[in-house]
């Protein structure tokens, strides 16, 4: 499987220094967002006990604690922000999800692959009502995502989570999961390019 360049050099910079994770898992379901493949039950404690991927993540409330470090560090970036125009519109048009919403979406997907009792696709529902979370590319590919705004999305990720503290072999994993929704989530009519703001005639 490819990895991205930038995925690489992220991965390594943390390795010298401190662990991190990367969000956004996948839907088992589809055949374009493949399954988490845990990379195996580490002994935290060096006591013989083993932890699930999701365990290690700190279960639902440390996903989200990290889902929303990343969104709110994305939509510093003015080209990704660029994308989440529903999201920061007031109010936020019928039909789109908050971002609080959204947050709990990445949560779920999220968790669902990594050994929570979470599902997804799922409803989310919060004081702004509720929103059924979406595939991946029911989600992205109307909107001209480029290779490079992927990229970045993921090297963004990886900064905000430095201090989290999650294992490198845990990056691997979630690195390759992240990496196979590119085709999901990029434009093959983009795929190629660099970082890119929303174009809303792109199509």
């Amino acid at each position: 499987m490819r990895i991205s360049p930038l995925l690489k050099t992220a991965t390594v910079v943390v390795a010298s220094s401190l662990p991190l994770a990367v969000m956004i898992g996948c839907n088992s379901s589809s055949p374009s967002n493949p399954p988490l493949t845990d990379a195996g039950p580490t002994d935290a404690g060096g006591d013989g006990t083993t932890t699930t991927l999701y365990q290690r993540l700190g279960g639902h409330a440390g996903i989200r604690m990290a889902v929303d470090k990343i969104v709110a560090a994305e939509l510093m970036d003015t080209k990704i922000a660029s994308f989440f125009f529903n999201q920061v519109a007031s109010p936020v048009p019928a039909g789109h999800p908050t971002v609080d919403q959204l947050s709990e979406c990445f949560t779920d997907l999220l968790a669902s692959v990594a050994g929570g009792t979470e599902t997804y696709p799922t409803t989310v529902t919060d004081e702004a009502g509720t929103f059924m979370c979406r595939d991946m590319a029911t989600i992205h590919q109307p909107l001209g995502i480029s290779g490079g705004t992927f990229d970045t999305f993921i090297m963004i990720a990886a900064t905000e989570l430095q201090t989290l503290g999650v294992a490198s072999a845990d990056i691997t994993t979630i690195g390759t999961v992240l990496e196979g929704t590119r085709s999901a989530i990029v434009s093959s009519s983009v795929a190629d390019a660099g970082e890119q703001a929303y174009d809303a005639g792109h199509e």
